[in-house]
């Protein structure tokens, strides 16, 4: 939801700051602990494993 900051301030590594209304994340500080995921409570974060958010960027780049 636009506003809501609840995972940026529960994040332990601050890999996620708020942008431009939405939390913005960096990825090589994130320790996939999945506290932000457990905070969220629109469901708006889900956790993808790296290989597998290569494999799904890969098709993206590829259906362009």
């Amino acid at each position: 939801t636009h506003g809501c900051i609840a995972c940026v301030d529960i994040c332990p590594s601050a890999a996620l700051t708020s942008g431009l209304g939405s939390p913005a994340l960096n990825a090589s500080l994130c320790m996939g602990c999945s506290a932000c995921k457990e905070a969220c409570d629109f469901g708006a974060l889900e956790l993808i494993p790296d290989k597998q958010l290569m494999e799904v960027l890969a098709r993206e780049m590829i259906s362009q």
